[in-house]
């Protein structure tokens, strides 16, 4: 047995040899030597590597273009063989709070470059991807861009893969009008969006009249204002109306027996019974619409909603979120959840009462990381996630809100006011919600802007306001 260990020691001692290394180095020697041993034959960021042949290299960088859009610059270096180029050789993937937004290749971007041609040894691609938030459909937040190269694709100067990024608020918001004096009339004027599902409720301020409900359907006919950025359907907005009658809080409006378009298209027959139904509800004393057809009613119209009995606005909690239109106005839309509710799996936000039972539960399903496959590049949360919340707590009908120290730092003004009025219009409109008290850690001021901090406010009465006119 001692004649195999000394066989054993001999070839050690041979092996070494070998190597160019004394037979006498120390401990520290040796783990110094197994180190550059190693470094030298695995990392395959050396060019002069062996290992480094058959390989392509890239290095990136993001450059911010605007509010709303970024250059990704790419180059790829061919320091091995000739090799095919394949539009999978990067892959990006667009996160944002761990979950996974968009998955990308270079092929879906319209970029010169060519995709299964040859790259010669020593070649060079250069290019650029711009991500822009429209053409990718996402909200303004902050994201993490992955880059992902195929197990070929080499790193230069073990760059970091993960690159962080955020469109800023490029939006004009329009602040609710809390009252109005009694010599002006408000209108409440339900248009149509780009968002089929949708109508964005608009006030229009008008001299006083007692005739509210021929101003609304005229102020209807007359259609938004241009500076909103509303696009009214080439059919127009709704039918012409016959005649409006109004008794005991019924408003009963007559129209044709022939709707056309309105029957026909479905979803032009939704903007066009929200306008009607909607906006009239919405004047004084009217508490339900009643439709008639040549003074006839019917089971149904403007294709496939109920109007044989009188019609009312949507009952049950209400969740608002941003509408982002092409003028860059920023909208408070209303989405009434017994009607549209959120696709979150086990979660009751409220009971059959319509009293609020899960204030934080409700409050994250309007932020994006709340409700991520709700929100696109229009439909915009009123919460970002940069806003950090304290404390949430509903006692006595009033629920309390209370911001982190400097959460406002972190949005534009704009940004700010549409949150504020979206919370109070969001959480009122539950049964055991009559009002909200913001708070702001460490902040002295009893206002911002025209709200009240520290003290209970209801909802505002006028929302996204057209803008004011000299005349």
């Amino acid at each position: 047995m001692l004649r195999g260990i000394a066989k054993l020691l001999l070839l050690i001692i041979l092996v070494f040899m070998a190597t160019g290394f004394p037979i006498y180095f120390d401990r520290m020697d040796a783990e110094s030597f197994w180190e550059r041993a190693s470094s030298r034959i695995e990392s395959p960021e050396d060019p002069e590597s062996p290992e480094a042949n058959g390989t392509l290299y890239f290095h990136h960088d993001l450059e911010r273009q605007s509010e709303e859009s970024f250059l990704l610059h790419m180059t790829i270096e061919n320091r091995g063989e000739a090799v095919n180029f394949q539009e999978d050789l990067v892959d990006l993937t667009i996160t944002h709070g761990g979950q996974q937004l968009k998955s990308l290749n270079l092929n879906d971007f319209n970029i010169d470059i060519p995709f299964g041609e040859t790259i010669d040894p020593e070649e060079t691609i250069e290019f650029s991807i711009e991500l822009d938030r429209r053409s990718l459909g996402l909200p303004y937040e902050s994201y993490v861009l992955e880059v992902q190269p195929r197990s070929d694709l080499a790193p230069l100067d073990a760059e970091d893969l993960e690159l962080a990024f955020s469109f800023e608020e490029n939006f004009t918001y329009l602040p609710a009008i809390p009252d109005i004096p009694g010599s002006e009339t408000a209108l409440t004027l339900y248009f149509p969006t780009s968002m089929e599902d949708y109508s964005v409720p608009v006030t229009r301020i008008i001299p006083y009249t007692s005739m509210q409900i021929r101003a609304t359907v005229d102020g209807l006919f007359d259609g938004p204002q241009e500076e909103l950025g509303l696009t009214v359907p080439e059919e127009g907005i709704m039918p012409p109306w016959r005649n409006l009658a109004f008794d005991n809080g019924l408003a009963t409006i007559n129209l044709s027996e022939d709707l056309e378009d309105f029957d026909e298209d479905a979803t032009l027959g939704q903007q066009a019974y929200r306008a009607y139904a909607y906006s009239v509800n919405a004047t004084s004393f009217t508490d339900r619409v009643q439709f008639t057809f040549d003074r006839r009613t019917r089971e149904e119209a403007f294709g496939g909603f109920a109007v044989e009995d009188p019609v009312t606005l949507p009952e049950g909690p209400v969740m608002y979120f941003g509408y982002e239109t092409d003028t860059e106005r920023f909208l408070l839309v209303p989405r009434y959840l017994q009607e549209d509710p959120p696709f979150v799996e086990n979660q009751n936000y409220y009971n059959e009462d319509f009293e609020l039972e899960d204030p934080q539960g409700f409050y994250q399903l309007l932020s994006y990381a709340g409700h991520p496959d709700y929100y696109n590049e229009q439909q915009q949360p009123l919460i970002k996630d940069s806003v950090e919340l304290n404390s949430l707590e509903l006692e006595d009908n009033t629920l309390e809100i209370t911001f982190d120290e400097g959460a406002m730092e972190s949005i534009s003004q704009d940004a700010e006011q549409a949150m504020l009025d979206g919370l109070l219009l969001s959480f009122t409109s539950f049964s055991n919600v009559d009002a909200v008290v913001f708070h702001i850690t460490d902040y002295e001021e009893d206002s911002l802007h025209h709200y009240s901090i520290g003290s209970p406010m209801e909802a505002p009465n006028h929302i996204n306001p057209e803008e004011p006119r000299d005349d």
